[in-house]
């Protein structure tokens, strides 16, 4: 049996590396970014997840405030989104948790609890403007050198509507939470905090 799911596990992977490598970096490749900030204080830039540094935090749990989704001016790249949280168990699986979905004007807001050492990130389940079909990914919301959720402001931004990624230089915080781009870019976005719980 164990041979059997290596034999298959190496296929797979002997598989993906005879792609051209233009096509293994776009099935690999995530077509959202997570941006963090550090604070709401206005002028706080917003840099990507994956470079932003480790907030120190004692506390076991945060709250997880979702605070709406925030459309590309009067032409949404999304016509349908939603976020499910994505718990580890002991046993080593993972139970999801419908954390936003969309709906009405796309302004209401959810909260919840999460241990810091529990959950590890976000599935988006999403259908871009004009599609018929959804779209999958997941977004990791721990790295290798901080395997605990980070407090801080964050934004789940969406491609540019040509399709591109999100540049982050130059974006900063408005100081507003519940909007915290002052301006509209060329993508949606979704807004969330990570707060230490008192």
């Amino acid at each position: 049996m164990q041979r059997r799911h290596f034999l298959r596990s190496a296929a797979v992977i002997g598989a993906a590396a005879c792609l051209p490598p233009a096509l293994s970096r776009a099935a690999s490749a995530p077509r959202f970014g997570l941006l963090h900030a550090a604070s709401a204080v206005p002028g706080t830039p917003f840099v990507p997840f994956a470079t932003a540094d480790c907030a120190a935090c004692g506390a076991e749990a945060l709250r997880v405030c979702v605070d709406g989704l925030h459309a590309a001016g009067a032409s949404p790249v999304l016509a349908d989104f939603t976020l499910t949280a994505l718990f580890d168990t002991l046993e080593g699986g993972r139970v999801p948790f419908l954390a936003w979905q969309a709906a009405g004007d796309n302004r209401h807001r959810t909260r919840f609890v999460a241990p810091r050492a529990g959950m590890r990130g976000f599935e988006l389940t999403y259908r871009p403007t004009g599609a018929t079909a959804d779209v999958r990914e997941t977004l990791a919301l721990t790295r290798a050198e901080a395997r605990v959720l980070m407090p801080g402001h964050y934004l789940i931004v969406s491609p540019r509507r040509d399709g591109s990624a999100v540049d982050a230089r130059g974006l900063v915080h408005s100081g507003n939470p519940l909007q915290p781009l002052s301006e509209p870019g060329d993508f949606d976005y979704l807004a969330l905090r990570m707060e230490a719980i008192a």
